[in-house]
């Protein structure tokens, strides 16, 4: 297949990271990636909230005759694809996006306790600022992108990064900044992998005394702490973008050299 990518470049890293996953699993199996571009292709994936897959559609040259394959992310459940693949992680985490090196990471420790924390609310201004604020209060590491395995639990932001923690066992103490959160953070709370701590959304804005009484309530229960890594490793096994490569190559039948012409 000729597959294109129509991404968003938000502050949070996190539609890029998961579409690079995607990349690596195409690559692996014999795809050929154009990029960050339509045309031409036998599939486009969109990982853009934006993007008004009609207008996809119609802008395409030629599309009407090629009629390529449309796989679509939808963090939000407000779209509908006819005849092509959406993909909703917060209902089907068996198919989130996470890079093999997660797996490579996976905790199987009988003995985990949640007593190491750190905070990690994405790379937007606002997150950056609420992480420092928190991690301040808390008295606990900021920020980190990468060395997750560190630490036993994260009290962050729910997102993408959030099956990065459950491929790898991590329990992540929720805090709800934006409504574009509210879909994962539900998710991963009704599975037992982690726990809203903090919704700024229906509380207001984080207070350092309250949310400090929480987590310490949370982080001192072993039983619940191992309890929450297990389920977050049953959730997310972090092979979704394999899955959904295979999803791509039953669904889409490439054309050949001559019905490129």
């Amino acid at each position: 297949m000729r597959v294109g990518f129509i991404t968003a470049h938000g502050p949070g890293m996190g539609h890029l990271r998961r579409c690079d996953a995607l990349r690596n699993a195409l690559e692996k199996r014999g795809h050929e990636i154009q990029g960050f571009r339509f045309d031409d292709t036998d599939c486009v994936v969109v990982d853009d909230p934006s993007v008004n897959i009609g207008d996809v559609y119609w802008s395409m040259p030629g599309y009407i005759e090629k009629q390529p394959l449309v796989v679509l992310i939808d963090d939000y459940g407000e779209h509908e694809c006819k005849d092509n693949i959406v993909i909703r992680p917060y209902t089907d985490p068996e198919l989130a996006w996470v890079d093999e090196v997660w797996r490579r990471r996976r905790k199987y420790d009988d003995g985990f306790r949640a007593k190491v924390a750190y905070c990690q609310m994405g790379m937007s201004p606002e997150g950056k600022a609420l992480a420092e604020q928190i991690s301040e209060a808390l008295e606990i590491a900021c920020g980190p992108q990468w060395g997750y395995t560190a630490y036993d639990c994260c009290v962050g932001a729910p997102g993408h990064s959030s099956w990065e923690r459950c491929t790898i066992g991590q329990p992540t103490l929720q805090i709800i900044f934006s409504e574009s959160q509210v879909n994962v953070a539900n998710a991963i709370e009704e599975a037992g992998a982690g726990v809203t701590v903090w919704n700024c959304l229906e509380e207001g804005p984080v207070d350092e005394s309250a949310l400090k009484t929480r987590i310490e309530a949370i982080l001192s229960a072993d039983a619940l702490s191992a309890f929450m890594s297990d389920n977050a490793r049953q959730l997310c096994d972090g092979k979704g973008a394999e899955r959904t490569v295979k999803l791509m190559e039953e669904w889409c039948k490439p054309r050949t050299k001559e019905e490129w012409v």
